[in-house]
């Protein structure tokens, strides 16, 4: 009887035997939690490629001096990751599909397959949607800040990246049952915030006019 409660601590204390590989992954560093996904290089490749046309547009201009080559090479870049993510990296990483078509009659259709989504998290998924979210919210805020500053180029390059970022978001959205519901249940946990503190706010401008 001792001798079995001592192989079961020393069980639980052996270092080679963790009880979630993801979690030690994830202490263990970026690249050493990317490592344990299930497509590794297609995980480096998709950061790599969103990354890449986000330097690119922000640090090029510091050693080139044509604007028009800093543009070809951003918008290359950038095609180059709507490629990838759109066919490559959602199939594997997440399970999703979608595309556009036009039929006989001319109609353009888009469709959106998630039959094979995988829904249980994983690096796989939590590297290629938080790439996708980050990659539309940044060109989203460029844009933004480029317009403000009255950079008109810039912005408009900007936009041409977020159109191919926002369009990879919009399509894998579209597919994802699991980012549709997540959506729903944090925007109504916020709308249920926004509402407590309207409501304090009244409450407590009730409470000083009762005091007046």
């Amino acid at each position: 009887m001792n001798e079995s409660k001592n192989d079961k601590v020393e069980a639980k204390q052996d270092p080679e035997l963790p009880n979630n590989q993801d979690d030690k992954a994830k202490n263990d560093g970026i690249i050493k939690y990317i490592s344990h996904a299930n497509h590794p290089l297609v995980c480096f490749l998709t950061i790599i490629f969103k990354l890449s046309s986000v330097i690119c547009f922000v640090f090029l201009s510091i050693f080139f001096d044509s604007n028009a080559l800093i543009y070809l090479i951003v918008i290359l870049l950038a095609s180059c990751d709507f490629w990838m993510t759109k066919n490559v990296s959602g199939r594997l990483l997440v399970g999703l599909r979608w595309w556009n078509e036009v039929r006989e009659d001319g109609n353009e259709v888009w469709i959106f397959e998630s039959k094979n989504e995988k829904t249980e998290p994983s690096a796989d998924s939590r590297v290629f949607w938080t790439s996708v979210y980050l990659s539309a919210a940044f060109w989203f805020l460029i844009v933004i800040w480029d317009l403000i500053s009255l950079k008109w180029i810039w912005a408009i390059i900007a936009l041409v990246c977020l159109a191919f970022s926002g369009m990879n978001l919009y399509g894998y959205l579209k597919c994802s049952k699991t980012q549709q519901a997540n959506i729903s249940k944090y925007g109504a946990k916020a709308m249920m915030k926004v509402m407590s503190k309207g409501k304090d706010l009244a409450v407590n401008e009730v409470m000083k006019e009762g005091a007046k």
